[in-house]
C-alpha cells in the first residue's frame, strides 16, 4: 500500500479534511478518487497527491479510507470494491450505521466520525464511534478525538456538527452588535474568539461540577447575567435550542 491516505468523495468537506492532515503531517501522502476534479484537481496541485483512476485504485492502494460523500452517494461509490482486512475505514457520511458500513466494506473495520471544517486547521471536535485505537490515533491530526460507549450516543453527538454552525452565526451576530455599539471590527473579534476559548477553558477546568452550576455561579440577584437568563428563559430560547438539536437528530436519519 503506496500512500498514507485514501479519499473517495473528494468534494470541498473532504479537502477541509486534507489541509488538517496536511496542516499537522506535511509528508502525508494521499490518493484522490476522480469523481469531484475540481477539488481533487485542487489538492493535487497543492500537496502533490495523485488522483486516482478509479475508486479500486484508492482502495488498493492505501491502509486509511477517508469516505466523505452524500449519504444516498454512499452505495454506488463502494459497490463491488474490493477490501482488504487490515483497511480501516473512516466514514464522515451522516447517517450510516457502522453496521451498514461494515456490510459494504467486509472484511475491512470502520469507523464513524463527525468532525467540523476547523479539521483545517486541527481543532475539530472529534465524536467517534466505535473506539478504536489506531483510527483514533490517525483522526488525531484533526483534532481530539472522543470515542462514544454505543451509536446512539454518536448518533446525538453528529448533531454537534449543526451547533457548531449555530455558534459561528451567534458569534457573528455578537461581534455585529459590538461593531455597531462602537467597538472597532478587529478588537471586536479578538475580543469574541478569547470568550469563547475562556468558556471552554473554565467548563474544562472546573469539571468536577456541571457546566448549569458554573453559569448559575454567576447569577447574581440583580446583576446582568441574572436578568439577561430571565430573559432567555421568559422567550423560551434556550428550550428553542434544544427542540432545534432535537430536529436536526431526526434530520440526519434521512438520505440525501
Amino acid at each position: 500500500m503506496k500512500y498514507d491516505l485514501g479519499v473517495i468523495g473528494t468534494g470541498e468537506f473532504a479537502v477541509h479534511l486534507v489541509n488538517g492532515f496536511m496542516f499537522n503531517n506535511p509528508k502525508l501522502t494521499a490518493i484522490l478518487s476522480p469523481r469531484n476534479e475540481k477539488c481533487a484537481a485542487r489538492l493535487s496541485k497543492q500537496y502533490g497527491h495523485k488522483i486516482a483512476a478509479n475508486n479500486q485504485e484508492v482502495v488498493s492502494s492505501c491502509k486509511f479510507v477517508l469516505l466523505a460523500m452524500l449519504p444516498s452517494q454512499l452505495t454506488d461509490a463502494l459497490k463491488e470494491l474490493v477490501w482488504d482486512e487490515d483497511q480501516i475505514i473512516i466514514s464522515v457520511v451522516t447517517g450510516i450505521s457502522v453496521e451498514e458500513l461494515n456490510n459494504i466494506v467486509s472484511p475491512a473495520q470502520s469507523v464513524i466520525c463527525m468532525p467540523t471544517n476547523s479539521a483545517m486547521i486541527g481543532k475539530s471536535i472529534l465524536p467517534v464511534y466505535p473506539h478504536h485505537t489506531e483510527a483514533e490515533k490517525f483522526l488525531s491530526a484533526l483534532g481530539k478525538p472522543v470515542a462514544l460507549p454505543d451509536e446512539k450516543a454518536f448518533e446525538s453527538c453528529a448533531v454537534l456538527g449543526a451547533t457548531y454552525g449555530w455558534l459561528l452565526a451567534l458569534k457573528a451576530g455578537t461581534t455585529q452588535w459590538l461593531c455597531d455599539n462602537n467597538v472597532p471590527e478587529q478588537e471586536a473579534r479578538e475580543l469574541m474568539a478569547e470568550l469563547f476559548m475562556s468558556v471552554g477553558e473554565i467548563s474544562q477546568h472546573r469539571n468536577d461540577v456541571s457546566i448549569s452550576t458554573l453559569a448559575n455561579e454567576l447569577r447574581l440577584p440583580g446583576g446582568i447575567t441574572e436578568h439577561g437568563l430571565t430573559l432567555f428563559e421568559e422567550s423560551g430560547a434556550l428550550e428553542q435550542w434544544q427542540k432545534v438539536m432535537g430536529a436536526i437528530l431526526d434530520r440526519l436519519s434521512v438520505r440525501y
